[in-house]
């Protein structure tokens, strides 16, 4: 999100802001999903291997 607010405040071009902040929001949530399967194949390891 900084990094968006600080490159909206220098970009004059709005084509060039928007895609900025498209790629900004598609890398949050990769990163998001990426720590949800995480922690969701560390909850059936952790499951699995106490049966």
């Amino acid at each position: 999100m900084a990094a968006n607010f600080v490159a909206s405040e220098r970009i004059e071009n709005a084509n060039l802001k928007d895609r900025i902040h498209t790629a900004v929001e598609t890398i949050i949530q990769a990163q998001q999903a990426a720590m949800t399967a995480e922690m969701i194949g560390s909850a059936a390891a952790a499951g699995s291997s106490s049966n």
